[in-house]
């Protein structure tokens, strides 16, 4: 081969390097918070480099063969073009740099995200120009980086374009290029999925083997579809008996006006008192004191467009991207506000961020919610503190007070905090004030409580506080220090949950498991609503249906898990298989897999995930 021919050759490894040097980037910045990726000998190692390798190799290869087919094929007249050259040098070094970019973010948003890019990147932030300066700047850099990447990638195409010798040349590498993609395509279409290496790697490998670009490209194409195979594990008569999702409350009370605080981003570990990272937060500790709380809840998923189809819906996304982006608005589902306006409920939605961003106006209209109040009805929210991700909850809290007191009684009122919310910036008045807390998430979890604090003390003399219950849950879990400690599996999904009811405090601790697909359940239970509906969760007023309870949790598109009081089973949904199984209770850091011990015996849990993911891929249908 002449150095002629090697351009196009080398210009495939330096991004194949390009890519590599990103994954190891990622590597170090995350390893913390992955538990060293548990990876134990050379053996184990060369497994996770050899997929790594694999698809970026194949990404590369896959954007940039169009590129040698076009040198190939195209006449040299046309390349002597001006402008033929540089457009299609411009395109591929877009393209690379798109590519090369979401693997570049993937390094500092997978914390928050815990796997790798996928289509629900598309409905995180929906108002991107309306947003604070913060957020506009950080927008700023990342498409100066993305037109720097893609004028210096143009710069390198375009000299393989003038390098090219003659019609058909050069031969050899086109030959190599094409070859190498069949190799790759011939490999089967399973091999190319983002969760194939789950054969071969761990659970928390896997994001080192993935390629950004490759998984987000393959969520959006299956956006319209199931992530999850529609596998029969079970005959739908057993399927039914094991997880039923066609409910109706059997213990109800005369119907309440019902509050619903979602907290973002709030972990159990703030309200845990011995806990290092317990929040001193004297307003929330009062109402715990007099509320049932539920020391076991776990939310669905680590997102919070998942964790409010979760909550306000009482049921779980099973794709990527949020249910009420996706084709499956039109399936069966409980819409909560339509149910309780049969009950003679108003109900009204409040957020201090900008319209529909998250997507929650949507959610809000199809569940029947009849009003959805953001910061743009708020007067003179321009004048007001401002957060990262919007107005920040005193605002908010003192506006919704306000509203909530026009509401024809019996209402339904849900206020989706932010404050919380990562980078959990405080108002200046707060800075200081909460300042000896050592992390950025507790602090804004202190301000809240005092936000709270004052709505509370308002609402206490209202008409309608009286006959009113108060229901306090988080969308998701978070990391609740600055150390970006190693993540557990099943920790990683403890939340805040409890009820406080003014007339009937209790002052209780309820060990039982619960999720937040509980909710919506017991919403309707408060309502007063007798009639059958469908849901994945249970009526948190019936105890007896808690005391040998299973929860789901969705670490990602492939796996998912089944806990219960002593045990949890780790089971990856496109294999259909069992991953893995711990004794919450003998090893709690989780260290010894027994799922292949059958002295364990976890075939129960085995049968009530297949349940769960039989009845999801089946019901959550177009």
């Amino acid at each position: 081969m002449n150095p002629k021919e090697k351009k196009p050759l080398l210009l495939l490894l330096k991004l194949i390097l390009l890519m590599g040097l990103l994954k190891v980037t990622f590597f170090f910045f995350n390893s913390g918070m992955a538990g060293g990726w548990q990876i134990h000998g050379i053996k184990e190692g060369l497994t996770v480099m050899y997929w790594s390798i694999f698809y970026d190799t194949a990404v590369v290869i896959f954007i940039n063969l169009p590129f040698f087919l076009l040198l190939w094929l195209l006449p040299k007249k046309a390349y002597e073009k001006t402008w033929v050259s540089a457009l299609i040098s411009i395109v591929f070094g877009v393209m690379n740099s798109f590519a090369l970019l979401l693997n570049i973010i993937d390094i500092f948003y997978y914390r928050f995200h815990q796997q790798r890019a996928d289509a629900d990147l598309f409905f995180v932030l929906r108002n991107p120009a309306s947003a604070q300066w913060k957020t506009l700047m950080l927008a700023i850099v990342v498409l100066a980086v993305f037109i720097l990447l893609s004028s210096l990638l143009a710069q390198s195409f375009r000299r393989v374009i003038a390098r090219r010798q003659s019609l058909g040349a050069p031969v050899k590498t086109i030959a190599g290029i094409v070859f190498a993609a069949i190799l790759f395509s011939s490999a089967g279409t399973n091999k190319l999925l983002p969760s194939y290496p789950l054969t071969k790697v761990k659970t928390v490998q896997l994001p080192l083997a993935q390629n950004s670009l490759h998984s987000f490209v393959y969520s959006w194409y299956r956006r319209n579809d199931m992530i999850l195979p529609q596998r029969q594990y079970m005959p739908d008569s057993v399927r039914q008996q094991i997880f039923p999702i066609e409910k109706q409350n059997t213990v109800l009370r005369p119907a309440k006006n019902i509050v619903l605080f979602i907290m973002e981003s709030v972990p159990f570990d703030f309200f845990e008192s011995t806990h290092q990272y317990k929040v001193r937060m004297p307003f929330l500790d009062s109402i715990v004191r007099q509320s049932q709380f539920f020391s076991q809840a776990y939310s669905y998923s680590y997102s919070s467009n998942k964790g409010i189809t979760a909550i306000l819906a009482g049921m779980p996304t099973i794709t990527d991207i949020p249910v009420y982006h996706s084709p499956f608005v039109q399936l069966p589902h409980t819409a909560l506000g339509s149910l309780l306006a049969d009950k003679g409920y108003e109900s009204a939605f409040f957020i201090g961020d900008r319209y529909d961003d998250f997507g929650f106006a949507k959610c809000c209209s199809w569940l029947g919610i009849q009003q959805y109040f953001s910061m743009d009805q708020i007067p003179g929210h321009d004048t007001m503190a401002m957060h990262t991700m919007g107005l920040h909850d005193e605002y908010v809290l003192h506006f919704m007070q306000q509203k909530i007191a026009r509401l024809q009684q019996p209402f339904f009122a849900v206020q989706y905090n932010i404050s919380t919310h990562f980078p959990n910036d405080l108002p200046p008045g707060y800075r200081t004030q909460f300042a000896q807390n050592s992390t950025g998430p507790m602090r804004s979890m202190e301000y809240y409580d005092s936000c709270l604090s004052v709505f509370f003390k308002a609402a206490v003399h209202e008409p309608w506080f009286a006959n009113s219950v108060f229901i306090f849950c988080a969308d998701h879990w978070v990391e609740p220090g600055d150390n970006n400690a190693a993540i557990h599996p099943v920790n990683s999904f403890h939340i805040p949950l409890f009820i406080y009811d003014p007339q009937q405090p209790v002052g209780k601790w309820n060990s039982s498991l619960v999720s937040q697909l509980d909710i919506a359940n017991t919403v309707l239970a408060y309502a007063g609503y007798n009639k059958p509906f469908m849901s994945y969760g249970e009526n948190l007023l019936e105890s007896s249906a808690k005391e040998k309870r299973i929860v789901i949790t969705r670490i990602n598109a492939a796996l998912y898990q089944a806990i219960d009081k002593k045990y949890v089973l780790g089971f990856d949904a496109v294999a259909g298989a069992v991953k893995y199984a711990y004794d919450l209770q003998a090893d709690p850091l989780l260290q010894k897999n027994i799922a292949t011990d059958s002295a364990a015996n976890l075939q129960y849990l085995q049968k009530f995930m297949e349940a769960f993911l039989q009845t999801a891929s089946h019901v959550q249908r177009p």
